[in-house]
């Protein structure tokens, strides 16, 4: 069982209800993911919340009530479904950061998608520093492999390119450091990642529990 992650009790959340707006800090999410359970560790790595499906569906519905989440219906033609996404409201997020701290200047968004017939990572951070910290780093540990480490793109976003990273709050600049991943990543030569080097090394965060261990690095 991972270690409990800490918190400020300045707010009236149950534990329960805090894991919820722990996942949901940086993205709308489908609320059937939400259920309690394996699905939800594995939909979010993050350890589940206790919650009944009642008292989920209760406690949601509460949230949205006092204006912390919303709900939105999202249409899938191709598959004739209407997903119900829930995600925090500004509201919401400001409650959450009273109990997280979350240190935004180091946080680091990471993410890979099919461009055109290759694999391109995308890193996003508030600062240049945070995000080329995360690539080294990453790089070294073998979370990623670039096909050429010196052929990066890096990008000053600024207005509405800078207003998708956290859906409840709007950055004044981000910064985007883009570059073409290794044939390798996503088959079976893809080299394993030493995890206790990339938290020996960290000093950003993308997750709660990154974030904790920030704060622990900072507070020694």
């Amino acid at each position: 069982m991972k270690e409990k992650i800490k918190r400020t009790n300045k707010t009236e959340l149950s534990d329960d209800e805090l894991i919820i707006f722990d996942v949901l800090f940086d993205c709308n999410a489908p609320v059937n993911a939400l259920k309690k359970g394996e699905e939800f560790s594995w939909h979010f790595n993050y350890p589940s919340h206790d919650l009944d499906e009642g008292e989920l569906k209760d406690t949601i519905e509460r949230f949205v009530s006092n204006g912390l989440m919303r709900l939105k219906l999202t249409v899938f033609p191709k598959n004739n479904q209407i997903v119900s996404f829930v995600g925090l409201t500004e509201k919401g997020g400001k409650l959450w950061e009273k109990e997280r701290l979350p240190i935004w200047e180091k946080y680091v968004f990471d993410s890979s998608s099919d461009c055109k017939g290759f694999w391109e990572l995308s890193i996003f951070s508030l600062t240049l520093e945070a995000a080329r910290d995360f690539l080294v780093i990453a790089q070294e540990c073998k979370l990623y492999e670039l096909m050429d480490p010196n052929d990066l793109k890096i990008s000053e976003l600024k207005g509405k390119d800078a207003e998708d990273l956290i859906p409840w709050k709007i950055f004044d600049k981000l910064y985007e450091i883009k570059s073409r991943l290794s044939e390798r990543i996503g088959t079976e030569n893809s080299p394993e990642t030493d995890w206790e080097h990339y938290q020996l090394k960290s000093m950003w965060w993308r997750d709660v529990e990154e974030l904790q261990m920030l704060q622990n690095k900072i507070s020694i």
